[in-house]
């Protein structure tokens, strides 16, 4: 972590946490969440303040994400995080600027506290550190008569936790030569998807003891035993009735801490792709399914294998072509590739492993369990999480049904394992573990903004086509149609509240101008769009900034490098007036001027700031 002692802390992403910023929408959230299930109500007074004892004890998660020009970086945040009451699906898309900007989310429901994490800020790993340290320190708060009346130190960690901020990536990077990845594309489900933003959640509360037994039978781990028994539940369900060879592969995430000696609470995993190909009209027993994905786990399983892996990825991140490659243009190529990959496999699988307690706070904690967001382009995430007796497998999907879910739970009974299932009310009733039932108000909403984009596309269809067939001079048509497309923009842009209000601001002055110089076109071009239209927008955005830089001083030095952008958009027009393309240049120097002394004033009141900032947003 880099710092100075009158500025705020800042370090770059993890090698992993790099693609979740780029890849994150509103339909693939990049967000996982852990929940614990207590014996009682929560209070959330008390909750708020535990999350505020717990935060200075994590630098990782003390941070809000910003933006570069090269690359994504966090920044330490000083502001303190909400609780919340739980009123939406799990793992919903976190917005850049709720909650104070910070990349997580706390919240409650009834005897449930839950934590949902954007990916970029760490793993499961990091996850659980962090919620072990909130638990006890909620239960502190809560009993003080069963812990002694004194509160809480905030100074010392109350659980046996890891809080170190370290990319272990970079430590373990081996330079050496490494081939790509060789992926295949792997079969994927087809099911009818849930309406936006629904998705299922059931959690298989699983008998340890049985779930060991079944595995012995088979002399395998249990978490080999899950995932050949799901991958076994995908080709009977599934691929029996296709007529052609696929291939099932499983994308298992490994924690690299177990062959890497490491504490850090920042990303730190591997991927592991265990398949398996079905020939065509092939009926394959468990058994040899099982056999089957075992030696692909073995294979991937090796030190040398996964250190490979790290030395390739690690090796794109400092390629020094890439590493120039501007944010925008970087973003896209990301985002094809990932595409590509989660065609590489069906599904997903974790195991977290054992979550374990200090004695004394586990008798008020019922279970936790993890839940992975599942997407239209993933439309099911499992993942399996132990605590005392039991195992919590998590199968979340968008799927409008849950024969998959059913058939999975129906093999473990069939094997003799102890089981009982609980949902959010989708497809299995909510239980012992509560989620609030949710009105559908989204569909609404959506139907009317497609109805808008229709009508309002078929209008202007209908104007060009009037226009063109009618008259033969002006054509007026294109205002209406840039008007339309500025409407849409400007849609977009108020839905997206991800969206910097700096940047909102300039891309409304960027779409209003290119409008106006396409009236002015139309109209003969008399030059009133770059006379006076240009200045005016430009310094209307300009002092718009401004504001912004004196109402949130938490993000004076971002919206500042707004001010240097409109500083040298300003002096376009110098070479504007010097082509003659302006010909009353007074209003365009005039606001080249101001943006200017707004500019060089900004940087006399501040200059080490401002030199770090930039630093910090050109850094590659």
């Amino acid at each position: 972590m880099q710092k100075h002692s009158d500025e705020l802390k800042w370090h770059r992403l993890d090698n992993t946490a790099n693609i979740f910023p780029v890849i994150n929408n509103l339909q693939f959230s990049g967000v996982f969440r852990i929940g614990a299930v207590l014996y009682e109500e929560v209070q959330p007074a008390l909750l708020e303040e535990a999350l505020r004892q717990v935060l200075p004890h994590f630098e990782v998660f003390q941070v809000q994400l910003r933006t570069g020009i090269f690359w994504y970086y966090m920044e330490s945040n000083k502001r303190n995080p909400c609780v919340e009451e739980e009123q939406f699906y799990p793992c919903r898309f976190i917005r850049r600027y709720e909650n104070h900007s910070y990349p997580f989310r706390t919240g409650y429901y009834r005897n449930k506290i839950y934590l949902e994490i954007f990916h970029a800020l760490t793993d499961g790993f990091g996850a659980i550190q962090f919620m072990k340290e909130l638990i006890a320190r909620y239960l502190r708060l809560a009993h003080p008569e069963d812990f002694g009346k004194r509160n809480p130190s905030p100074d010392f960690p109350l659980e046996n936790i890891s809080n170190v901020c370290e990319d272990s990536y970079l430590k373990y990077y081996r330079k050496q030569k490494v081939k790509g990845y060789k992926k295949s594309k792997a079969y994927q489900i087809r099911q009818p998807g849930l309406d936006y933003p629904k998705s299922s959640v059931i959690h298989g509360h699983l008998k340890i003891a049985s779930v060991k037994a079944a595995a012995s039978r088979y002399q395998v781990s249990i978490t080999r035993y899950l995932a050949a028994v799901l991958v076994y539940t995908i080709y009977r369900e599934y691929l029996s009735r296709e007529e052609k060879a696929e291939t099932v592969c499983l994308n298992i995430p490994v924690n690299l801490r177990q062959f890497f000696p490491s504490e850090t609470t920042m990303n730190f995993f591997s991927i592991a792709l265990a398949q398996v190909h079905f020939e065509e009209n092939r009926d394959l027993t468990f058994e040899e399914v099982l056999r089957l994905l075992t030696d692909d786990f073995k294979r991937q399983a090796e030190p040398g294998w996964l250190e490979q892996q790290i030395s390739y990825n690690v090796s794109n991140e400092k390629n020094l072509f890439i590493r120039l490659v501007p944010l925008p243009v970087k973003s896209l190529g990301v985002r094809f590739l990932y595409s590509r990959s989660s065609e590489s496999f069906t599904t997903t699988l974790s195991n977290l492993g054992i979550i374990r307690m200090k004695p004394e706070y586990e008798p008020y904690v019922r279970n936790f369990h993890f839940i992975m967001g599942a997407s239209q382009s993933q439309p099911v995430k499992c993942v399996a999480v132990s605590f005392r007796d039991e195992i919590i497998f998590t199968i979340s999907t968008v799927w409008k049904n849950s024969h998959l879910e059913d058939a999975f739970w129906n093999h473990l009974k069939q094997d003799g394992v102890e089981l009982t299932t609980e949902g959010n009310g989708i497809h299995e009733p909510p239980t012992e573990t509560p989620y609030p039932r949710i009105p559908d108000s989204s569909g609404l909403f959506r139907l009317l903004i497609r109805w808008y984009m229709i009508l309002t596309f078929l209008t202007g269809a209908g104007l060009t086509w009037y226009n063109f067939t009618h008259y033969n001079g002006m054509g007026w048509s294109v205002l209406v149609d840039g008007g339309i497309l500025y409407s849409w923009l400007s849609l977009r842009f108020f839905i997206r509240f991800n969206i910097n209000p700096a940047a909102r601001i300039l891309s409304h002055t960027l779409a209003l101008e290119l409008l106006c110089i396409i009236t002015d076109i139309i109209l003969g071009y008399g030059g009133q769009s770059l006379n006076y239209g240009f200045p005016a927008l430009l310094l209307t955005a300009c002092c718009a900034n401004l504001f912004l830089i004196l109402y949130d001083p938490m993000n004076r030095l971002g919206y500042f490098m707004f001010q240097i952008l409109y500083a040298v958009i300003a002096l376009i027009t110098l070479p504007l007036w010097l082509t003659g393309l302006i010909t009353h240049p007074l209003p365009g120097i005039l606001t080249l001027v101001i943006t200017l002394v707004i500019l060089i004033a900004g940087i006399c009141l501040s200059p080490k700031k401002i030199g770090r900032e930039t630093k910090r947003r050109f850094h590659f």
